[in-house]
């Protein structure tokens, strides 16, 4: 009887592919594909945890040391807006832009230049 059943058992698991001692590999293989996916979930948590305990160190950091910050008034008063200072006014800045003196019109016509008008070009050093 031990016989028959062994050539079933056979049979069954050439028709599947499978023995037990590959269905047994197949489980292992699941289990530790589970623990190595458990195991980086994990180590991502701690990660993220890290990462936001530093967040919240340099926030309270930042609170602490904009606390302790002294405070210094100007002179005159911050709601005046005759104190207030735009950009563009006063100081280096010149004021109003200088404008841009434009040249002469050099005349010409069908045989060049007419009359007494400027052809030479002012240089730089003077010309």
């Amino acid at each position: 009887m031990g016989g028959v059943v062994r050539v079933i058992k056979r049979t069954v698991n050439n028709i599947t592919g499978k023995t037990s001692r590959d269905r047994a590999r197949a489980a292992a293989a699941e289990a530790q594909r589970q623990a190595d996916a458990q195991a980086k979930a994990q180590a991502e948590a701690a990660a993220k945890a890290r990462a936001e305990a530093e967040a919240k160190a340099k926030q309270e950091a930042a609170i602490k040391a904009q606390q302790s910050v002294q405070v210094v008034d100007a002179p005159g008063d911050p709601n005046n807006p005759a104190d207030v200072v735009y950009s563009g006014q006063g100081g280096d800045m010149g004021g109003k832009k200088k404008r841009k003196k434009k040249g002469g019109t050099i005349l010409t016509g069908s045989k060049g230049v007419i009359g007494d008008a400027p052809t030479e070009k002012a240089t730089l050093l003077g010309g």
